[in-house]
């Protein structure tokens, strides 16, 4: 059984892809509210560096899980879903659609079908793990993985130290590899829903990322990082936003923005690419390949022509 008698509404895509533009555009459509999935817009003051929608947006439609933490705070997947189960179900409970919109797979992935059984985090293990990382790097905690679960560390990026913790942490507690214990995830659905991918031709989405990243810098994305760093710092979490790391440790070092920017165009590629191949894998999604052309307006129209007669439906 579901969590609602009324469908779920879910725009995804890599990041640059414009889904929150649309996922706005819907919202005002269909008179939804939007339910945020994406995992560094809960911070408060990490405006430019995440993308967040700008505060004429966020007054026009009502939003969740936008600016709930300060970046100092940690926020895990079953905390995440019970706020956003609760949005859900208030909102559908008085007959207001939601809008889910975030690129943050985890996230959409355990909205729809749930947290697969794992422990809970182990602390003085992540520690470990850190001081580890800190002393020797990434590269003989990745190995580490490989040799228990060769699956997961295929799936896993080398650099992507969250998602290796969590993997160790896994094993370390319960003595089976992760990737044994996600096989059944995507075979209950908690919501009957809707998923539409936004996506674009590989060379246009690269040319839409590296502009969008020159367009933070040039809003002040350097002076944010600073002013955090400096009044109050990152929780281990909010430091793996999309090159705020790497501006710290710019600030620290030192030396020209121009290799600056390009590394972290590099990084956030990688990162695009990565989220499609997840996305290549999403069951039952419809998938919005875009081309030069089109705008924010023709690709919200399609989302609401598709789901407006399932949500009216489930009404009667």
């Amino acid at each position: 059984m579901t969590l609602s008698t009324r469908p779920l509404l879910c725009i995804t895509g890599t990041t640059g892809s414009g889904k929150n533009g649309v996922g706005i555009r819907v919202a005002e459509m269909l008179k939804a509210e939007v339910l945020s999935l994406d995992s560094m817009k809960v911070y408060r003051k990490m405006d430019i560096g995440t993308a967040k929608p700008a505060p004429s947006e966020l007054k026009r439609i009502k939003h969740h899980l936008i600016n709930v933490l300060e970046p100092t705070d940690r926020l895990d997947l079953s905390k995440f879903l019970e706020q956003a189960d609760k949005v859900v179900t208030e909102c559908h409970k008085n007959g207001c659609p939601i809008v889910a919109v975030g690129g943050t797979a985890m996230y959409l992935t355990g909205l729809l079908f749930g947290v697969h059984d794992g422990p809970s985090r182990d602390d003085a293990f992540r520690a470990k793990l850190r001081a580890e990382r800190d002393a020797n790097g990434l590269a003989p905690l990745h190995a580490r993985l490989k040799a228990i679960d060769p699956v997961s560390a295929e799936k896993i990026n080398p650099n992507d130290f969250q998602r290796i913790e969590r993997a160790l942490e896994i094993f370390a507690q319960t003595g089976e590899p992760p990737s044994t214990q996600k096989a059944n995830w995507f075979r209950t659905p908690r919501y009957d829903s809707q998923v539409h991918i936004i996506t674009w031709p590989r060379d246009v989405l690269r040319r839409r990322i590296e502009e969008r990243i020159d367009r933070m810098f040039e809003a002040g994305w350097v002076e944010e990082v600073a002013t955090l760093d400096r009044t109050c710092g990152f929780s281990p979490e909010a430091i793996m936003a999309l090159g705020y790391r790497e501006i710290k440790e710019h600030l620290t070092i030192g030396g020209k923005e121009a290799p600056l920017r390009d590394r972290i165009k590099i990084k956030t590629w990688q990162f695009a690419r990565r989220q499609l191949t997840w996305m290549n894998r999403y069951p039952h999604a419809e998938k919005i390949v875009c081309q030069d052309g089109d705008d924010t307006e023709s690709i919200a129209q399609k989302i609401f022509s598709s789901f407006e007669p399932m949500w009216l439906a489930s009404d009667k």
